[in-house]
């Protein structure tokens, strides 16, 4: 049966043993039919650029933030607006003056702006699944039986128990989106009690969050065991967190506490009476994931060329797009 003619649910279609590439070809019609209606005769190299960031890139969004395209689907739509940018056509073959790799920088970086797909790909799916884990609601309820299965989103990610056994494609993608999650999140102090003490990061504190095993065993056994429990909340105390004398350690695990309580207090971290809340490091302001900050999160993460403040200058003056696209 074909995957148009099945069930379809809220534009995506529904099918029971997962997708294959074939499966994903109606997105290669949809994007055709868009372009389709455009005659690059008629418009300036910069119209068509305007087109590829505005319109074209967004015709696949929806389906991006679900599920992780294939490779081969993502090349394709990749070469369509790649031929349409430049005016080639199958009877009328133009010569491209730039590498797609090049122009999918961002402006600030030497490129023209274009999405690199893969990459926003990703950045959607990232979205979509922090959206899925911090809400309270039906989607939430169902990963969390069917998925998920222990009290705890943070222990699920802590512990990374991921399967990837008898999955949807969509689950399939949010696995695939984890070790970029997992690598940029962190603690926002709040009363400490949600922080394991030498297993979590935790925001602002620059000393390594790890505690060796034996350190972590060693301060269980003293009923040591969130950030919370390393407060020394004695009147008198000379230190806000427990020190090596109170705690009566020697050797390596004298230094190597040492360390972990100046990175905290170097940072400032103190505890507070509001629950701790798990964020995403690269966004200040709330903590949440968007599609923006994850797709730049990526971008510099993949060693993009660097900044050139006359390629911003240009690309934020007066000018023509067809015009900034030469100089």
């Amino acid at each position: 049966m074909p995957l148009h003619s099945r069930f379809n649910y809220l534009g995506y279609f529904l099918k029971l043993l997962g997708y294959r590439v074939n499966d994903w070809l109606w997105i290669i019609q949809r994007f055709e039919k868009g372009i389709s209606h455009w005659t690059y005769k008629y418009l300036s190299l910069g119209g068509r650029l305007i087109l590829i960031q505005s319109v074209l890139s967004s015709i696949p969004v929806y389906w991006m933030g679900l599920a992780p395209l294939p490779a081969s689907i993502l090349q394709k739509l990749r070469r369509i607006m790649f031929n349409f940018l430049w005016g080639s056509s199958e009877n009328n073959c133009k010569y491209h003056l730039a590498s797609w790799k090049d122009l999918s920088w961002p402006k600030e970086h030497g490129g023209w702006g274009i999405k690199n797909l893969p990459w926003f790909n990703l950045a959607l799916c990232l979205k979509t699944f922090w959206r899925i884990l911090h809400s309270k609601g039906l989607w939430y309820q169902v990963l969390q039986f069917k998925y998920i299965k222990i009290p705890s989103v943070a222990d699920w990610l802590r512990y990374k128990r991921f399967s990837t056994l008898n999955v949807s494609i969509m689950w399939r993608g949010f696995i695939h989106t984890l070790p970029w999650m997992g690598t940029h999140m962190a603690w926002q102090v709040g009363n400490g009690d949600n922080i394991l003490l030498g297993i979590d990061p935790i925001v602002g504190s620059h000393s390594s969050f790890i505690l060796p095993e034996d350190l972590r065993s060693y301060l269980e056994d003293l009923n040591i065991c969130t950030l919370s429990h390393a407060h020394n909340s004695l009147i008198n105390a000379q230190s806000y967190w427990f020190t090596t004398d109170d705690l009566d350690l020697g050797g390596t695990f004298k230094s190597i506490w040492t360390e972990y309580v100046e990175g905290l207090s170097g940072a400032g971290i103190r505890l507070t009476d509001r629950p701790d809340d798990l964020v995403w490091v690269y966004n200040k302001k709330s903590g949440s994931i968007s599609a923006r900050n994850a797709y730049d999160c990526i971008v510099r993460s993949s060693s993009p060329p660097a900044t050139n403040p006359v390629d911003s200058h240009l690309w934020n003056k007066a000018l023509l797009n067809k015009i900034s696209c030469f100089i």
